[in-house]
């Protein structure tokens, strides 16, 4: 069902790719807006965002969006609003979205807040979902295209990219190993990333600035390897062991 989801998504995504001269899909100043979460070119169905990594009270997720038709002749500003999911449990922030004249896509932050003492969503995910606010000159687009779904989470939990190789991307345990919270740990400690992507394409994934490539994945496993190494020789050759009482290793 995911991958038909997701064949779904990228057809109406290609639909709406299409160049600005293409006549015949298209009508000048069309006011239709797709919004996506994901790269340009790779929409995904859901974005997550963790409070755990917050480190200023707030932080931000960047979200796509593109106009059905022609850039347009004059600046166009709209809105997104918050309709389904956690609404009372998180504090977030629009910022002042402009379509440029000119313009026809871009990407914008929605902006999360973290109140001091914030426990929410540690034990379990939230989800809070957004959308175009419509008014009478603004609408949706496609269906695929039109909401903003994200997950809610506020602690070390497992990238969603660590089993799975979505389109342009690479399986973090192809690198790193199967999965614990104590090497997700030391990832963060050594990296200083808190979050982990490997672009199997760059031209591609241009906008995702957080995604690392091949050869900063194998240099964060082999710093990885060597601080295995340099712990046993401190600990009488005993390994570092994870949540669950097993060593910790690397590929």
């Amino acid at each position: 069902m995911k991958f038909l989801k997701f064949i779904a998504i990228l057809t109406a995504f290609i639909q709406y790719s299409c160049s600005e001269n293409e006549d015949l899909l298209f009508k000048q100043n069309k006011t239709d807006i797709n919004v996506w979460l994901g790269q340009l070119n790779a929409p995904i169905d859901s974005g997550n965002f963790n409070f755990s990594h917050i480190v200023d009270s707030k932080d931000s997720l960047m979200f796509n969006y593109r106009l059905l038709g022609y850039p347009l002749t004059s600046d166009l500003e709209f809105e997104l609003e918050a309709f389904e999911g956690n609404l009372d449990d998180v504090q977030f922030e629009f910022s002042k979205y402009v379509i440029n004249a000119g313009e026809y896509q871009g990407r914008f932050p929605i902006y999360f807040l973290k109140p001091e003492n914030f426990n929410h969503f540690k034990e379990n995910a939230g989800k809070i979902k957004f959308r175009i606010k419509e008014t009478d000159n603004i609408k949706s687009g496609a269906l695929e295209l039109s909401t903003l779904t994200v997950i809610l989470q506020n602690g070390l939990v497992i990238p969603a990219h660590w089993q799975t190789a979505p389109l342009y991307y690479l399986s973090l345990s192809r690198y790193f190993g199967t999965y614990s919270a104590v090497k997700h740990s030391l990832l963060i400690q050594l990296s200083g990333k808190t979050e982990f992507r490997i672009y199997s394409n760059r031209n591609a994934t241009i906008n995702d600035t957080e995604a690392m490539s091949i050869a900063e994945a194998t240099n964060y496993k082999d710093l990885g390897k060597n601080y295995l190494i340099e712990y046993k020789k401190a600990n009488n050759n005993r390994g570092l062991l994870d949540e669950n009482g097993l060593e910790v290793t690397f590929p």
